[in-house]
């Protein structure tokens, strides 16, 4: 039997005849198949199958994925393989089945993983992102770095929502707006309050739904959750009298009729679909067997005999409301004072000036300093929108003049024989507060350094291959680096000293961002309170995931080291998602 008992002992007992006809057909076929019969004839017969019950029940999952997992185990072309499974895919959508946690990775080693695109052109905006839509895209997380993320995939809660705003945010050619920040945020602090209702109340987790406000988002995972359980009556209603509640007609009665062919003996809700039809359609339904108030594939044609007359009222507008509005501006009859202007635009941050610079010219010709979101390397120059992308040939006077840089810094050594780039364009610069910035290679001083994070609101900071040191030309410790990033998520760095006082002053540091990647590459100087620093760790790390790399220039004292690995070992098997490496560096 392909069905699990437990789902065949719940099924209502006409849609258990239906099943045991299906599974009936199938053995069949597979004896025959043991008889000489062509592998290619007998994925044929099994599609045949599936898909004739498929056309007056909905299905369950477990027999799309067997007629998919036969093409993946006896195709061998490749092409063929893919459009077998676009085949499937096609129908299956319709029937509620999302593939999510099916052996898709079998697909993708296959090389066919972009057949999941079959589902539609929409984005499906489910809560486990990384499952269900990399699949829709054919991607997943590990082949995370062919993934656009858009806007859209900030403003629904799911699993990857950190990793796709930092991506968003640091390859973005402008400020993103604060009302997608507040989006952003809003979502994030809801995601974990929806995962932990998965398991327990159902209503619980469906109001969770609604708080996100967003009617597809109600759709996808809803539908996603029934397709792995058509036994859940409760959600089944639930769903139904949202779409109702959100006048989503459509997609009212096309859950009806799928709710009423798998609970065949349900009498009560196929009248209750009945009057919804009449109420609220028609629509066009590809079933076979078609009740006698659905419409099928003529549906133009009787279209005109169910409808009924159109009584709905329209609203006059009202010209008086106008008239009103207006009747109540008054002109000003004052003007600031101009001390208070140039203190405004002192101390405004870059959004109030972008909005003080684009709502009069006057604004910036008191205060001209040139807004940058975006500063890159690369082989050519440009500038788009406020991305400007400059070779290590440019000269810093031709682009900047007291300019405000505002959300990323990404400079690659292009010119071996040119570490200096960064630091030539810093004397440029008005004021720094990028929240991602990557140096490869660069020379800087600590004042320098300073300058571009002392903000304090880096979230992500890779200084990979630099040279940075302080005025007395030495490496500068690591608790007076860290104390300028407080909020800081991913955090590489160069050659850094420890002192006896670092595990002591890093436990002690405020801190409020969530480490999940913290890499060092040559660690000089004294040891240090490695509980203390551990104590740091702990305290700060993100509790879904921990990469560290920690490794101490050959001459630094060896038992400390070997202690230090014990310390950070025994945490490592203590806590799952946590990955640390510490050793010399060679």
């Amino acid at each position: 039997m392909i069905l699990p008992d437990k789902f065949r002992d719940q099924c209502s007992p006409t849609y258990l005849k239906a099943i045991d006809e299906l599974e009936l057909k199938l053995y069949n076929i597979n004896i025959h198949a043991k008889f000489n019969i062509s592998i290619k004839n007998v994925q044929t017969e099994i599609g045949q199958v599936i898909l004739s019950f498929a056309k007056n029940y909905l299905t369950p999952k477990q027999y799309w994925e067997y007629w998919m997992k036969y093409f993946v185990k006896n195709t061998i072309f490749c092409e063929e393989l893919k459009e077998s499974c676009l085949k499937i895919a096609k129908v299956a959508y319709f029937h509620l089945y999302y593939n999510k946690e099916m052996n898709a990775v079998e697909y993708w080693n296959h090389g066919h993983g972009d057949f999941l695109q079959a589902y539609g052109e929409k984005c499906v905006k489910v809560i486990d992102f990384q499952n269900k839509h990399y699949l829709e895209r054919g991607f997943f997380k590990e082949d995370y770095e062919n993934y656009v993320v858009t806007e859209k995939d900030l403003r629904y809660p799911h699993d990857f929502l950190k990793e796709c705003f930092h991506e968003f945010e640091s390859e973005a050619s402008c400020l993103p707006s604060k009302k997608l920040i507040k989006r952003y945020n809003e979502m994030l602090e809801l995601y974990p309050r929806i995962k932990a209702a998965e398991s327990g109340d159902i209503e619980k987790w469906f109001k969770l739904l609604l708080e996100v406000d967003d009617i597809d988002f109600v759709k996808d995972n809803v539908e996603c959750r029934l397709g792995h359980d058509l036994l859940d009556i409760q959600l089944w209603k639930l769903y139904l009298a949202f779409l109702k509640e959100k006048k989503q007609y459509k997609t009212l009665l096309e859950t009806y009729s799928k709710y009423c062919r798998f609970f065949l003996d349900d009498k009560e809700m196929l009248e209750e679909y009945k009057q919804e039809m009449i109420e609220n359609g028609p629509i066009k339904l590809e079933w076979k067997n078609l009740f006698d108030f659905e419409m099928g594939n003529n549906f133009e044609d009787e279209k005109e005999k169910f409808l009924t007359v159109d009584t709905k009222l329209k609203l006059a507008f009202d010209k008086k409301i106008v008239g009103g509005f207006y009747n109540s501006i008054y002109a000003q009859i004052f003007s600031f004072r101009q001390t208070f202007i140039f203190y405004l635009l002192k101390n405004a941050n870059h959004r109030i000036l972008r909005k003080l610079f684009a709502s009069c010219k006057y604004f910036f010709a008191k205060m001209q300093t040139p807004i940058c979101y975006h500063l890159e390397s690369s082989s050519l120059e440009t500038i788009r929108n406020e991305r400007l992308t400059l070779q290590s040939s440019s000269k810093p006077e031709n682009f900047f003049k007291n300019t405000f840089l505002t959300g990323v810094i990404d400079i690659e050594n292009l010119n071996p024989h040119k570490n200096n780039f960064m630091s030539s364009i810093i004397p440029f610069l008005y004021r720094c507060e990028a929240k991602h910035i990557s140096l490869e290679k660069q020379t800087l001083t600590f004042n320098a350094l300073k300058f571009l994070i002392q903000h304090g609101n880096v979230v992500d900071l890779r200084i990979d291959g630099c040279e940075i040191k302080d005025e007395n030309d030495e490496y500068i410790a690591l608790e007076d680096i860290i104390k300028y990033l407080p909020n800081v998520e991913i955090l590489t760095l160069p050659n850094i000293k420890t002192t006896a006082n670092t595990g002591h002053a890093l436990a002690k540091q405020k801190f409020y961002g969530k480490l999940y990647d913290f890499f060092i590459q040559t660690i000089y100087g004294e040891p240090f309170d490695a509980d203390e620093f551990l104590s740091f760790l702990k305290d700060n790390r993100d509790p879904e995931m921990l990469t560290c790399e920690f490794f101490f220039d050959p001459d630094f004292n060896a038992d400390f080291v070997e202690k230090f690995q014990n310390v950070m070992k025994d945490f490592e098997d203590s806590n799952e998602n946590c990955d640390i490496l510490v050793d010399f560096n060679s």
